[in-house]
C-alpha cells in the first residue's frame, strides 16, 4: 500500500532531512529517464502513489552491506546470504516474494516500492546475488570518495543498474550459464560483485564488474 511504502522509505532515510531526499529523488528520477533503464514505469508508478519522497532514490541505491558465499558442499553447490545490513528498516519491512514467470517460479526477499532485487532464487536453475563493490580510494577520504563515485555513476551513459540486471537475469536467464554470460557481457552503471550458484557441482562463481565495462 502506499502507507507502507512511506513508511518503509521514512524509516530507511530517517537520518535524511526530507529536502535532502526530495533533492535525491529528482536526480534519480532524471537518471533513470536518461538512460532508459528497466523497470522505470514500475518506478514511476510507485513514486505516483506514495505520499512522500524517496521512490526514485529507493530504486537506484543498493548501499546495503550483506554478507555472501558460494562454493561446493557434499549436497552439490551451495549460496550463504545473510541479511546483515544496518540501514533502518530493511530488515522489518522485507517479504519473500514468489515471482512467477514462463521459466518457472523463483524467489526473492524485497521491500515496499522496491522494482530491483538484490537476490534471488531459482529451484532447478540457479541463485544470485549483489554486492556493493568496496568503495575506490582516490582521496584517501570517505565523502569525497563516494561523491566521485556518484558522480561516476550520474555520467555513466548505458548501462543497468545492477539490482535491475539481476532482476533481467531471474526472469530470462534459463541455465546457470545463460546467467553467468548476461552477468559478465551486459552493460552496468556501477561497480557492483555478482555471485551465482548452479545445480551440479563446481558451478559457482564471483563476478566483479567495473562500470561500463565490456568483455
Amino acid at each position: 500500500t502506499p502507507e507502507e511504502m512511506d513508511a518503509f522509505v521514512r524509516k530507511a532515510t530517517m537520518n535524511a532531512p526530507r529536502a535532502l531526499i526530495r533533492r535525491l529523488d529528482i536526480i534519480s528520477e532524471s537518471f533513470l529517464k536518461r538512460g532508459n533503464h528497466p523497470y522505470q514505469d514500475e518506478i514511476f508508478a510507485v513514486s505516483k502513489k506514495m505520499i512522500g519522497p524517496g521512490a526514485y532514490f529507493l530504486n537506484v541505491n543498493f548501499e546495503w552491506g550483506c554478507t555472501v558465499r558460494v562454493g561446493d558442499t557434499p549436497r552439490g553447490p551451495e549460496m550463504r546470504r545473510v541479511l546483515d545490513w544496518g540501514t533502518p528498516g530493511l530488515g522489518a519491512k522485507a517479504s519473500m516474494l514468489r515471482v512467477h514467470n514462463t521459466l518457472g517460479p523463483w524467489y526473492t526477499p524485497s521491500w515496499p516500492g522496491f522494482a530491483g532485487i538484490v537476490h534471488g532464487f531459482a529451484p532447478k536453475r540457479f541463485a544470485v546475488a549483489l554486492n556493493q563493490a568496496p568503495l575506490k580510494k582516490r582521496t584517501g577520504l570517505f565523502v569525497p570518495d563516494w561523491l566521485l563515485a556518484k558522480h561516476d555513476v550520474w555520467k555513466s551513459q548505458s548501462g543497468n543498474m545492477p539490482v535491475h540486471l539481476l532482476r533481467t537475469v531471474m526472469e530470462t536467464a534459463r541455465t546457470y550459464d545463460d546467467a553467468v554470460d548476461m552477468l559478465k557481457r551486459r552493460r552496468v552503471c556501477v561497480h557492483a560483485i555478482f555471485s551465482i550458484v548452479g545445480t551440479k557441482p563446481h558451478e559457482y562463481c564471483v563476478l566483479e564488474r567495473e562500470q561500463d565495462q565490456v568483455y
